[in-house]
């Protein structure tokens, strides 16, 4: 890849004769007013990728969009695939103000008095230590 990219320039022949006689030298013009300073920059080849970190960075292509359980252990997608549509997560962190916390602590006090111990339930308003928790599961 190149970081900087010749274009030609009507007014200057040189910079041709420079490429010539060094191919490995670019030559980047600054404008700078009226006059133009020739400033030149040696490129290096980049390292070439290390062998044992080829296959971590490939990816099978599809060969279509049907739905193929082969691909994953025979499973079948509950939801079929459509091109498009693909999964997105939003994490929305919420505290519930006071008023709020005491509503739905009523709420789940509530249905463990009408489970009466048939169910455990386990709040997710406060930790162990009574600290509240923010609401995001």
């Amino acid at each position: 890849m190149e970081i900087f990219v010749e274009y030609s320039d009507p007014d200057s022949e040189s910079d041709s004769t420079v490429s010539a006689i060094y191919p490995e030298t670019r030559t980047l013009l600054h404008s700078l007013g009226s006059s133009n300073k020739n400033v030149s920059i040696v490129s290096s080849p980049l390292p070439s990728f290390p062998a044992e970190l080829h296959h971590l960075y490939s990816a099978s292509t599809r060969a279509s969009i049907e739905d193929d359980p082969d691909i994953h252990e025979g499973r079948q997608r509950t939801t079929p695939h459509s091109v498009g549509s693909w999964p997105t997560h939003i994490y929305l962190e919420w505290y519930p103000p006071t008023t709020e916390l005491a509503v739905l602590s009523t709420i789940i006090s509530q249905y463990q008095v009408q489970l009466r111990g048939q169910i455990e339930i386990h709040s997710l308003l406060c930790n162990n230590l009574g600290v509240r928790l923010p609401l995001h599961r």
